[in-house]
């Protein structure tokens, strides 16, 4: 089966693309609307993957313009865009389906999966044509449930066939679905595949399958269905058949209705199907990061950059909301479009905290105005955690130069390790409500030198009178956010000269992290993140 991939991505095609084809599925690109109303008029295709935000043409544009021209390709969009008002036009526009970005690679083949079972005439997940069964999840193909192994191509032809079990296919229209416009071959090449096909079918018994019907092309043989069921393997159904085929559909067969199917022969047991999957999708999740982390870490560079040569300037110009200070509004899109993209790579490649911190700097850039300083450090401070997150899963040339970056920045010539080595015990005092957040903390503390004492807004006064802290970590809860505020005003009018003052909050919501800024906290950690990024963003302010 042809699949059309729509995305401007690189990172996120190369993924999608490896994953698709691990299901041999043929999938073309394109990387632009344009270009895919051009191949979609060229080529048919069994479904398009289409991406919301496209140079030229949006996701929205192409597929009203694919309704509009009558093509019913099913089509699954995939797109960072996860307000329900993108959903609903998006399937307004004739989307099929919807998926967001990032998204587990065991969701989109099922919806692949579903979306192309839909669209053809077989209800059942499991397809069949007499005692003849694939299973289109783990590509399993069997014979009176006896395996039958085929080449990716000649499975591909099989299961077009079994999909449409009453549909005349020509060689040019089997091209045209299981072969990429750039390399496909001649009439000559689908005639080879039927003959090694119908060779592999007859090893097993499964003779006669396939029909040429002469001048037009090849089916599956009606005759074969009738024969099987003749000889008994359902008893009751051939009679079914022939009522079937005298009010049937006038091309000599009928396709099998999910009850008959389903009577026929019990689908062979998979084992393990549910564990295989995923053990299959973590190899190419590991391999292909492995081939694309370079181009994640120069978008983040790029986004660092950007970011940097608004702050020197922060209080030259007023500008508006969603644009960085001193700095073009093309600007301001490209750093909203470098975030928007590392939140559904980096979440999609399982780095989900990473993700979420991607999608609070988007957030971030997409409502502030960036008028003073305060606001552009909170910019520049999130963008720093986003690295310090990405940095563990960088191997390379790239962690190198990370790692080179954070020596200089610090002023010493020793590498990391030895400097975590040398550290001195850091006080962290910790004030939070949620007694459950400071203990984790306390639990992974040990690794990195840190002695933490923990307390309740309640008996903050006892706490430092018998601690001396290197670092202050605050809880904004968001039941108790006026005391909480108070306590931060307090806390950095007696401390903030001397002591790093840290704001942990539970919402992601950009305004709750300004508020937090504006009150005189340091920098802004998030409670959702995992017990090793807090403490090295804590660890990191207390040096």
């Amino acid at each position: 089966m042809k699949i059309l991939l729509v995305d401007d991505d690189e990172d996120m095609v190369h993924l999608v693309k490896r994953r698709l084809k691990q299901d041999n599925y043929i999938v073309e690109v394109a990387t632009d609307g344009e270009f895919a109303i051009d191949l979609l008029k060229a080529s048919p295709y069994g479904l398009v993957l289409l991406d919301v935000m496209l140079p030229s043409v949006s996701g929205f544009d192409v597929c009203q313009i694919l309704r509009n021209q009558g093509n019913q390709t099913p089509v699954l969009m995939l797109t960072g865009r996860n307000q329900i008002t993108d959903k609903v036009a998006g399937l307004d526009a004739g989307a099929d389906d919807y998926l967001v970005k990032p998204f587990q690679l065991d969701e989109l083949t099922a919806r692949v999966r579903a979306l192309l079972r839909r669209n053809s005439e077989m209800a059942s997940p499991m397809i069949h044509y007499g005692p003849l069964q694939f299973e289109p999840k783990t590509k399993a193909l069997t014979y009176l449930e006896h395996p039958i192994e085929l080449r990716p191509k000649e499975l591909a032809i099989l299961e077009l066939m079994m999909r449409y079990p009453t549909q005349i296919f020509e060689p040019d229209g089997i091209l045209d679905r299981l072969w990429n416009l750039a390399d496909c071959p001649g009439k000559a090449t689908v005639k080879t595949h039927i003959g090694s096909l119908r060779k592999q079918l007859a090893t097993v018994g499964a003779n006669d399958v396939i029909e040429t019907v002469y001048g037009q092309g090849y089916r599956l043989n009606p005759a074969f269905l009738k024969k099987r069921l003749a000889e008994g393997l359902e008893e009751g159904l051939e009679e079914r058949l022939e009522e079937g085929l005298e009010t049937g559909n006038g091309n000599g067969t009928m396709p099998l209705r999910k009850e008959d199917s389903d009577s026929i022969a019990s689908p062979p047991p998979q084992q393990e199907t549910d564990i295989a999957p995923s053990i299959v999708n973590q190899t190419i999740l590991d391999e292909t990061w492995e081939q694309v982390q370079t181009s994640s870490w120069n978008r983040l560079c790029r986004l660092e950059a950007l970011v940097s040569s608004s702050a020197a300037n922060s209080m030259a110009i007023a500008p508006r909301p969603g644009t960085l200070a001193n700095t073009d509004p093309e600007s301001c899109k490209t750093a909203m479009a470098i975030a928007h993209k590392l939140k559904g790579i980096l979440g999609t490649f399982g780095f989900q905290t990473a993700s979420l911190q991607a999608e609070h700097i988007e957030s971030l850039l997409s409502i502030s105005t960036f008028e003073n300083s305060a606001e552009v450090a909170l910019l520049q401070d999130q963008v720093s955690i986003l690295k310090q997150l990405l940095q563990p899963h960088i191997s390379g040339p790239e962690a190198h130069q990370f790692h080179q970056g954070e020596e200089a920045h610090q002023g010493e010539e020793e590498t990391l390790s030895a400097q975590n080595a040398s550290m001195d015990i850091i006080n962290v005092l910790v004030v939070a409500w949620d007694e459950n957040w400071r203990q984790m903390l306390l639990k992974h503390s040990q690794t990195l030198s840190l002695h933490i004492q923990g307390c309740s807004p309640l008996n903050i006064n006892e706490c430092l009178l018998e601690f001396i802290p290197s670092v202050i970590v605050i809880e904004l809860s968001s039941t108790e956010r006026n005391v909480d505020l108070s306590l931060l005003d307090v806390l950095v009018s007696n401390y903030g000269s001397q002591v790093p003052i840290l704001a942990a909050i539970e919402s992601s919501r950009p305004d709750e992290q300004l508020v937090a800024i504006y009150h005189g906290a340091n920098a802004i950690i998030h409670k959702t993140w995992s017990p090793q990024a807090l403490l090295t963003m804590i660890a990191e302010y207390a040096e």
